[in-house]
């Protein structure tokens, strides 16, 4: 969908009267984190598109790392339920499963059993059911923003009993063994549409359950605002290496830091924004870094703006890594800042690939393809303009994704097509029984 597109869904929301939906969202403000800047871009446009959203989110999240203190988008309605902390037992489970594991010569406990323990994550504790229920007999539609991919089963035992039509929208897919995939074929069968966040993702959902595949369709992250270039730090002589978010597992800079260290620019410096990772202590003689906490969001971008060239490191030992893309990926695009894209065939790359301008793409660990990369990038340097490719702004921009959003409400609120199966438990009418 268009920017065209989704005017004409702006105009033909003005011509009926308003609808309610209630959106169903753990990551929510002041939940500081990349998962809730999805459901609060959506919140946020739907306003605009002939829908009122009253968000149910967490009242305090028990997540161990999860940060707290971001501001409350204005005008919604936001409402909370409380959450028991299972986190302290995750713990236990696991570090005991662990002891036992390293007894026997491995480094850790497979993930099957944290999979199979958890039905099917510690979010199962969130105690939203009755207020949920309370608020879905005053709304046309329920939409569940998961993970945790708990709500998702709550949220289809809800419509089960309000018998109002559910859209899942799954911000990355859901994996796991054993249990968790019984429960996501039951909640996925309930669901009136399911959202995928990348077209892989959707072809890879559509192969598992073909007979719901008419139910299906894709919606990206995309980016809110393009960014102001007047808001940016000032750019400096220095070439500067970007990473923005976090590293962990897999996932870390060692090729990109010994290629630096064998180039040893004297202008260039790597910079981290967020946690620091293990491999600065052996680097940090040989190259220049700098390390930036954690910053507000805005922020963030401002700092992208400035530098030469943003790395994006993607591991793929994860069983759907290739069906992702990182959040970051849509805000680096959005600066038109050259990227550097350390990743195998995936979503990710399919996206700089179609919509970055100067970026490269090398398979990870390839350290002559990073190096020819790097090289790239530090003789542009001093190129006066950076562009966002004009697709990219069309395609990606939260506001006409949010159009599709409405419109995939719209299908679920109407009913299932003719010969289209209608949800088990759904209503034939969907304005019986509010």
């Amino acid at each position: 969908m268009t920017a065209g597109h989704a005017q004409e869904v702006e105009q033909g929301a003005t011509e009926r009267a308003a609808r309610r939906v209630l959106m169903i969202c753990y990551y929510f403000p002041p939940i500081h984190a990349v998962g809730a800047n999805r459901s609060v871009g959506f919140a946020s446009h739907l306003t605009g598109l002939g829908w009122i959203p009253t968000v149910l989110s967490v009242t305090k999240s028990r997540i161990p790392w999860e940060r707290s203190g971001a501001p409350l988008p204005a005008g919604i309605e936001i409402v909370r339920s409380p959450e028991w902390n299972l986190h302290p037992f995750v713990e236990m489970a696991d570090e005991a499963s662990n002891r036992v594991f390293r007894a026997f010569g491995a480094r850790r406990a497979p993930r099957i059993l944290r999979s199979s323990f958890w039905i099917p994550d510690p979010q199962i504790a969130w105690r939203f059911f009755s207020a949920a229920v309370r608020l879905a007999r005053q709304a046309d539609c329920i939409y569940v923003s998961c993970s945790p991919f708990s709500a998702a089963v709550t949220a289809a035992f809800v419509a089960k009993r309000t018998r109002k039509p559910l859209v899942l929208d799954f911000r990355d897919p859901w994996g796991g063994y054993g249990l968790p995939p019984r429960l996501q074929r039951w909640a996925i069968s309930r669901a009136d549409r399911l959202i995928l966040n990348t077209p892989r993702a959707l072809a890879a959902y559509a192969r598992v359950y073909p007979h719901l595949a008419a139910r299906m369709l894709a919606i990206p992250n995309g980016f809110d605002t393009l960014p102001d270039a007047s808001s940016a730090v000032p750019p400096t002589d220095t070439f500067t290496v970007m990473h923005v978010g976090e590293f962990y597992g897999s996932r870390q800079p060692d090729t990109l830091l010994e290629v630096l260290a064998e180039l040893n620019l004297p202008d260039a410096e790597f910079v981290q924004v967020g946690s620091e990772p293990e491999a600065f202590a052996r680097f940090r003689t040989r190259v220049r870094i700098r390390h930036i906490q954690s910053v507000p969001r805005d922020e963030a971008i401002s700092l992208m703006q400035a530098a030469s060239l943003l790395y994006l490191r993607i591991h793929h030992e994860e069983r759907f890594a290739a069906m992702t893309v990182p959040a970051k990926t849509y805000e680096y695009l959005s600066t038109g800042v050259p990227i550097l894209a350390e990743c195998q065939d995936g979503a990710a790359s399919d996206l700089v690939r179609d919509y970055g301008i100067n970026s490269d793409l090398v398979s990870p660990g390839n350290s002559a393809d990073i190096k020819a990369a790097v090289l790239r990038a530090y003789h542009r340097r001093h190129e006066p303009s950076r562009r966002v490719n004009p697709r990219f702004a069309e395609r990606f921009d939260r506001r006409v994704l949010t159009s599709q959003l409405a419109a995939a409400m719209e299908a679920a609120v109407a009913g299932p097509s003719p010969g289209q199966a209608d949800p088990p438990g759904r209503r034939a009418h969907p304005a019986e029984g509010a």
